[in-house]
């Protein structure tokens, strides 16, 4: 989670706190199925472009 979320931090706005909570299902999977899933739920709330 740390290495998706050093990657998607390029793309994020600046003035933003967040906090992230890794649900159970995380354990199972790989770096990028973990950044996918950060990106399209930051899309949803519009904080990225879609």
């Amino acid at each position: 989670m740390k290495e998706s979320l050093r990657l998607t931090s390029l793309k994020l706005p600046k003035g933003y706190d967040f906090i992230f909570i890794a649900r159970n299902t995380i354990v199972d999977a790989n770096c990028r199925q973990v950044q996918k899933s950060l990106e399209s739920a930051l899309k949803r709330t519009g904080v990225l472009e879609r």
